[in-house]
Formats: C-alpha cells, sequence, structure tokens
C-alpha cells in the first residue's frame, strides 16, 4: 500500500514519465527490466489494482487523478479504465445563490429585495452513500460567491465553475467569479460589459459565452464571451433580436439559441453564432418564453414554455439539417420547469400550467416519440434547478408560497424519485452544476 501511496504522490509532483517506471529500484514489483512499451502498460494494469487503487486516491487527493492524466501515453493506457470511476468518487453537487421569494404563475416575475438573496454555496457527495433518514445533514457549506445573486448563467469549463450576471435584488449585475473545486476559492473575474439576468449561455471552444438576457428596463441582444486565456471579455456582435427567458444550446459545435422574450411578446426565431456573426435558423413552431430545451445525438428538442397567452404542452426538435419537427406534446402544459437527458431520454419536471405548481414529470424516448408520465415528485416545484450525474438531480424551487430547501433525484433503473437531505437553505432561482472536487 505505502509503494502505490509513494507511486501517487510522484505523479502529483509533476516529475513521473516512463523512465520512472523503468527503474526496477523505484517500483521492483513491475519487473519492468527489458520490458516494451506495451509490456510496461499491462504490467502497470496487472499491478495498480482497481480495488486498491481506487482507495488510495480517494486518500491521496483529487490532485493525483489530474497528475495520472499527465503522464506518458503507456501509464494513461494502463489506467483510463479507472478514472472514470475515480473521478465518479470525487463528484460533488455545487448550489450557488438563488432567492427566498415566490415568483408570479402569471407572468412568471419575482419581486426581490437584497436581503432576500443569497452569496452561500453548498455541496453534497456524490461519493458517499446517501441517506435522507439516517445522514440527515450530508450537505456542506463552502466558500460563499463574492455577490449575492439570483438568475445567474452558470457554467463548467475545464473543471472550473463558472457564475456570470443575475441579480442582488438592487439591480442586475456585471460581475462575474469562478470557482476552483481543487483550491476551494472564489476568483473575482473582470466585469462583463453589461449586466444581465436570464440570459442564455454556453461553454464553447475553451469560453465562456453569455448573451442576452435583460437588463433593468429591456431585454438585450448584446453577447459577450469570457476568454480565460486572455483573463478578458470579448464583445460579441449583438444577436439578431433581443431576447430574454430564452433556450440555447450546443449544436454542431455551434451556440443556438431560441425563443425568449423582447420586451413586447415572446419569439419563435432562432439564430445561431457562425464565426462571431450570428446566422437566422429556422423558427420553432410557437412563440416560447422560458421554455425547457435539451441536446440529444446532436438534436435540440424544445418543449413548453409560454407564447404570451397560453402555457404550451407541445415540443418539438431541430436536427443538424435545420428542420423542426413537431413532437407528441407532453401530457400537461408547464413553463419555468426543468430537464435533463438521462440514458438518452428526456426528462421534464414540474413548472406552472399557469394555474399552479405541478408536481407532475414525465419523459419521452427519441427512439418511440412517445411521451411516458412518471411518479410524481415529493413535492410541486416552480423556478427550481436540475442537474444530471447517474440521476436526476432537481433541488429547491418554490411551491408557490415559499421557497424550498429540499432536494430529490429520479432513479431511473429503479423507475422511482429518491428523497435527498434537504439543502441548508431554501434556494429559488438558484444556479447548480456537477464538479469533480
Amino acid at each position: 500500500m505505502g509503494q502505490e501511496l509513494g507511486m501517487l504522490r510522484q505523479w502529483a509532483s509533476g516529475n513521473c514519465n516512463l523512465d520512472y517506471f523503468k527503474d526496477p529500484c523505484v517500483v521492483p514489483r513491475l519487473d519492468p527490466v527489458n520490458k516494451t512499451d506495451g509490456e510496461i502498460t499491462d504490467a502497470l494494469g496487472h499491478a495498480l489494482d482497481p480495488g486498491l487503487l481506487l482507495p488510495m486516491v480517494q486518500f491521496s487527493g483529487l490532485p493525483c487523478v489530474f497528475a495520472l492524466e499527465r503522464t506518458s501515453p503507456q501509464v494513461f493506457a494502463a489506467l483510463s479504465r479507472l478514472i472514470e470511476p475515480i473521478k465518479a468518487s470525487f463528484m460533488k453537487l455545487y448550489v450557488c445563490g438563488g432567492c427566498q421569494r415566490s415568483t408570479s404563475l402569471v407572468t412568471g416575475s419575482t419581486t426581490v429585495h437584497p436581503e432576500n438573496m443569497s452569496n452561500t454555496v453548498e455541496r453534497l457527495d456524490l461519493g458517499r452513500q446517501i441517506d435522507s433518514i439516517a445522514l440527515p445533514n450530508l450537505w456542506e457549506a463552502v466558500a460563499p460567491m463574492p455577490d449575492q445573486r439570483s438568475d445567474a448563467t452558470i457554467m463548467v469549463l475545464r473543471g472550473y465553475l463558472y457564475v456570470c450576471s443575475g441579480q442582488d435584488g438592487s439591480g442586475v449585475l456585471t460581475s462575474a467569479a469562478r470557482f476552483d473545486p481543487c483550491g476551494m476559492e472564489w476568483e473575482v473575474l473582470p466585469s462583463m460589459a453589461e449586466g444581465r439576468r436570464e440570459a442564455a449561455g454556453a461553454a464553447l471552444n475553451s469560453c465562456v459565452y453569455v448573451c442576452g438576457g435583460a437588463n433593468t428596463s429591456s431585454p438585450l441582444n448584446s453577447a459577450e464571451r469570457f476568454n480565460p486565456l486572455h483573463n478578458a471579455w470579448e464583445t460579441l456582435p449583438p444577436m439578431l433580436r433581443q431576447r430574454s427567458g430564452a433556450v440555447s444550446a450546443v449544436l454542431g459545435g455551434y451556440l443556438c439559441v431560441a425563443g425568449g422574450g423582447d420586451g413586447q411578446q415572446p419569439l419563435s426565431s432562432a439564430e445561431r453564432l457562425v464565426e462571431d456573426r450570428w446566422e437566422v435558423l429556422p423558427s420553432m413552431s410557437c412563440r416560447r418564453i422560458r421554455a425547457a430545451s435539451v441536446v440529444i445525438q446532436e438534436k435540440w428538442f424544445v418543449c413548453g414554455g409560454g407564447d404570451g397567452r397560453h402555457v404550451l404542452n407541445s415540443a418539438e426538435v431541430l436536427d443538424l439539417g435545420g428542420i423542426w419537427q413537431g413532437l407528441q406534446p407532453m401530457a400537461s402544459p408547464r413553463w419555468s420547469c426543468v430537464a435533463g437527458v438521462v440514458a438518452g431520454c428526456l426528462y421534464v419536471c414540474g413548472g406552472g400550467d399557469g394555474a399552479s405548481v405541478l408536481q407532475s414529470a414525465e419523459r419521452f424516448d427519441p427512439a418511440s416519440g412517445s411521451w411516458e408520465e412518471l411518479p410524481a415528485m415529493s413535492c410541486a416545484r416552480w423556478d427550481a434547478t436540475a442537474v444530471v450525474a447517474d440521476c436526476l438531480y432537481v433541488l429547491g424551487g418554490t411551491d408557490e408560497s415559499e421557497a424550498l430547501n429540499s432536494a430529490e433525484r429520479f432513479n431511473h433503473q429503479s423507475g422511482a424519485w429518491e428523497v435527498l437531505p434537504s439543502m441548508v437553505q431554501a434556494r429559488c432561482r438558484g444556479a447548480a452544476a456537477i464538479l469533480i472536487g
């Protein structure tokens, strides 16, 4: 055990290469003398048993995982089958900010004040056995964000968590911050060119993109991206339409934005960013604001939302050929719901139907082209947050009367919802992400 642990620490130091493993004095049990690179790979694979390596990495620390990936190709080949289980053991669910006020089911608007906003951050270790009854206090508070905010745009890029813009109860924010899960600290980034909330965004081409949203008076068509290499925001050409509450996706390597509202009405139009210019895409069949969207096998699925008069149950999909196709409608109309992809299927949960907050959930199978009603969540949720790891995790939101601190996940293998330990703080319109560390 001590020998393997020493090897992992050597990897973490960054001084490890193939010659390290050829030295019989350093790793005598591998007996690598006169072996070819392929034979060394095989020897490493046999010597570092998965059942032994995983707890060693857990003990040595997360930097060892990334150090393994920086070693020689032969070492990486021998250990590649272990990388994903190792990373999975370090997966943590982070939840940031949000507010403690309910949202209007009719207008979708929230009136918030600074005292109702939060900058707190907490995380749940997904590598542990989670039992909400036996272990009710599994959420761990971590370093708070530099600013309190809700309605932020959140993305993960190269292992870092980026939180951009949003509102703090006094106005919209130009601020942005980056969280390092290894150092467990936030870094304040340069300010954005324009403050915005409910913006669309994506991580693409090693940059963080933020588009549209709304300032204190009107929706925006401006767009910008943060380039970590230059530690600076770069102004992009404005979108073709002002959009707040739009959906966005990366499709075919391009950032695509659809729907939202321009301050006068919801939109059906769509566009994509191609070489720093916006290009018109075919319009959706319906105007949609606060819809839900996901990408499955290079197809963009958009469902629900509001058209300015009604909450919708319709759904449609855009493929790489640029053609929107209608899908079977959902069982319930819903907007401000959450969505995710698990095992190749689209899951849609909660939201509002214009009269009440929904507890229902349903699943669309692209193979069969049909929706299936799922067991209801433990409570009704509107403006919740959702992320996907091994399961679909649904967090917080509001039941119309108050913000929620409850959390649950849908286990697609058992076909049932599992109640998770409650978060420390109730959060509506917060942000969440899965990080390694």
